[in-house]
């Protein structure tokens, strides 16, 4: 079932929030990766963005 997309101002927690998910992950895999960083439309400030129920942690 498709949901409907929703349209969100830029929120300042998300680099934070990042922050610490990426902590949570380096932790349980530090020894088998290099580095996790945080890419795509939520690390631009101050525009809006399509709002995701999920977070998208990948390759």
């Amino acid at each position: 079932m498709k949901r409907p997309v929703r349209i969100v101002d830029y929120n300042y927690e998300w680099s934070g929030q990042f922050k610490g998910l990426r902590q949570a992950i380096e932790k349980q895999i530090k020894d088998i990766i290099i580095t996790i960083e945080h890419i795509g439309s939520t690390t631009l400030g101050k525009i809006c963005m399509r709002a995701k129920g999920v977070r998208e942690v990948g390759t």
